[in-house]
């Protein structure tokens, strides 16, 4: 109930915009700005944030710089504000008689499903882009074929991918998903199929050829938490979300980093309390938060897979010592535990290699049917609740 009414009060401000002369602004989060500065800077009471439990004041965390957020204003009056978290969940702060209320609910987004074919003619990046408009789609192209060695490709080369992008309000929205994708190399084609069971790639015989592999950051107890993009807790009637894996571990045991990249962020953040985020290549980025206390690793240096990056710790909002550990992709919170290397597999079989070649002839179907047509075209359709689909 408290969902729908949250879903009815922004149908029916929508409506009112025309009759009372309200109107729908778009504004970006400021870099380095923090949920609760944020409640700050708009003299709204910290008390919706203190009162909030763990799990959701770590997902106040969050908030990534630039985002673009929404704020409906009445006769000069904030009534309300939807602030994206990721691709799934965003933050309604709702105007009441006194004060604001604060609820976490969906994000509606349009889903475009597009496919593409093209010919080389300069590099692939150019081609694809030139075609697209689209640099996010070209990049991860690029990325999906990494083991290929493009200099072999010729002018005429053929090239081919199906995806999906997302809108919000008309604006882009999040990453785009390549679905299927093949391409053409000294006459041998190539094709990369995503299984949605994992959200990894692999070839037609259900190989996975992805070399990205994360270690365990450090020895623990348990998993205290696991992760989980969103789920209806139907006691407490909201949603519940964990974007990371907890591990519990004594307050001192030492955290390395999971894989080879650069430090962009050492300090505190918000719920997290100490952490650290490192970037690593294809747009794979790790965090480590709650830490007791950092290693001498410095922001902007480059380190390898296995170098000490602090102590587990209970800083921030946290129950007890434990490793919050969170593995992302752009801005897209991704399950750390189908990447790392204990659990990693290689090869699909039995059942779910039965299914992924059922997704195996739908989308060969798809990419051949663009290669015969050689254009774009485009089926647009209305999800009411994306995050089903994504």
């Amino acid at each position: 109930m408290r969902l729908k009414n949250s879903f009815l009060f922004i149908v029916l401000f929508f409506f009112t915009t025309s009759l009372y002369g309200s109107k729908l602004e778009y504004r970006s989060w400021p870099k380095g700005e923090s949920f609760l500065l944020f409640l700050k800077h708009k003299n709204i009471s910290k008390d919706i944030y203190y009162n909030l439990d763990d799990s959701d004041k770590q997902l106040c965390a969050e908030i990534v710089a630039g985002v673009r957020y929404e704020v409906l204003v009445e006769n000069n009056i904030t009534k309300q504000y939807l602030i994206p978290i990721n691709h799934k969940i965003q933050i309604h702060l709702r105007k009441e008689d006194i004060g604001y209320s604060i609820d976490f609910i969906p994000i509606v987004v349009k889903e475009h499903q597009k496919s593409v074919s093209l010919k080389l003619k300069t590099t692939l990046f150019s081609d694809i882009y030139t075609k697209t408009k689209n640099k996010a789609l070209a990049a991860q192209f690029i990325s999906l074929f990494r083991g290929i060695n493009f200099k072999k490709m010729k002018l005429d080369d053929k090239i081919s991918i199906n995806f999906n992008t997302y809108t919000r309000d008309g604006k882009t929205f999040a990453w785009p998903r390549i679905i299927s994708a093949s391409i053409e190399v000294g006459k041998k084609r190539y094709y990369q199929y995503l299984n949605p069971k994992d959200e990894r790639y692999y070839d037609k015989k259900g190989v996975s050829k992805s070399n990205f592999f994360l270690k365990v950051p450090l020895k623990y107890k348990r998993i205290s938490s696991g992760f989980t993009y969103r789920r209806w807790h139907p006691i407490l009637k909201k949603y519940r979300a964990h974007h990371g894996i907890d591990y519990a571990a004594p307050r001192g045991r030492r955290i390395y980093a999971s894989g080879t990249g650069k430090i962009i962020f050492k300090g505190r953040k918000g719920g997290y309390g100490k952490t650290v985020i490192i970037q690593h290549k294809h747009g794979f980025k790790t965090l480590y938060a709650h830490m007791d206390r950092y290693s001498r690793a410095k922001r902007g240096q480059h380190i390898k897979q296995g170098t000490l990056v602090g102590y587990v710790g209970s800083t921030g909002v946290s129950t007890g010592p434990h490793l919050h550990f969170g593995l992302y992709k752009g801005s897209r919170a991704i399950n750390p535990a189908n990447r790392v290397k204990r659990v990693i597999k290689t090869k699909l079989r039995g059942k779910q290699l039965v299914a992924f070649q059922k997704i195996v002839k739908t989308q060969d179907d798809i990419l051949q049917k663009v290669i015969e047509e050689n254009k774009k075209y485009d089926i647009s359709k209305d999800i009411k609740n994306s995050c089903e689909r994504l």
